[in-house]
């Protein structure tokens, strides 16, 4: 019976030790509380005063692990332009440029490709290619208005270039190959003084030829294109619908 009182109260110290620990332990839950204002459950961004302590692990991470990148002081930020080959204009602005005052929207096809349409826009038809007052039309008209510029719709040569053209009037004449055929491509009634190209000249697609004129056997400013292929005379907007689509 002599080891009772101890036992009782070496039992009152533990007591007394683990009511102060768990004291510290509330008093610590507190001050975590108080320390994180602004934590919210669900990963939300701290509030700005939180603070805590980085692990001490961070400081081991080698300077080629890190992933931040900082800014030099003498970096500045430069105005960036469109200067470089690249521009945004309307169907409009495009029109405006090459003359053209008729105009039936844009034209989808890449500045880029192997073969153009005549113009960099689409423009109305008068008449188009077949029967006409008895007899076969062999091109198409069209109208842009009077002095609009005419491309190549291909690289080639140039056969012929003369204001002498009888009823084709001023008219160029280029010969192509186009997906490995020959094709010949015919531009007439041109402004007279507006050639941009001579016979014998390697030419590219969309290079400028002349303007839309009323020369040779035509009633009103308009550009009669031909296009001749191994099956002879064809639908000149066909043959282009076809070779420009995607």
């Amino acid at each position: 019976m002599t080891l009772s009182a101890p036992a009782g109260n070496h039992a009152r110290r533990v007591s007394r030790k683990l009511a102060a620990i768990g004291a510290l332990v509330v008093a610590g839950t507190f001050t975590v509380g108080m320390t994180f204002p602004a934590a919210v459950v669900g990963g939300q961004a701290l509030g700005a005063a939180t603070r805590y302590s980085a692990p001490a692990q961070a400081a081991q991470v080698p300077d080629d692990q890190i992933q931040a990148f900082v800014t030099p002081g003498e970096v500045r930020t430069e105005t960036l332009d469109r200067q470089s080959g690249f521009s945004v204009a309307s169907t409009a602005d495009i029109a405006a440029v090459a003359g053209i005052r008729h105009f039936t929207g844009s034209n989808p096809v890449d500045p880029d490709a192997a073969v153009q349409w005549p113009f960099p826009v689409g423009v109305p038809t008068s008449s188009n290619y077949g029967p006409r007052g008895g007899r076969q039309h062999e091109g198409a008209d069209f109208t842009p208005g009077e002095g609009a510029e005419i491309q190549a719709i291909a690289g080639g040569v140039v056969r012929i270039a003369t204001e002498q053209g009888g009823a084709f009037g001023v008219t160029v004449y280029i010969e192509h190959v186009v997906d490995g055929q020959t094709v010949f491509s015919r531009y007439a009634h041109m402004q007279y003084g507006s050639l941009k190209v001579f016979e014998g000249q390697n030419i590219g697609a969309g290079q400028k030829l002349g303007l839309v004129g009323n020369t040779g056997r035509s009633f009103g400013a308009h550009l009669h294109l031909e296009i001749t292929t191994d099956d002879g005379k064809v639908n000149p907007v066909a043959w282009l619908q076809e070779k420009t689509r995607d």
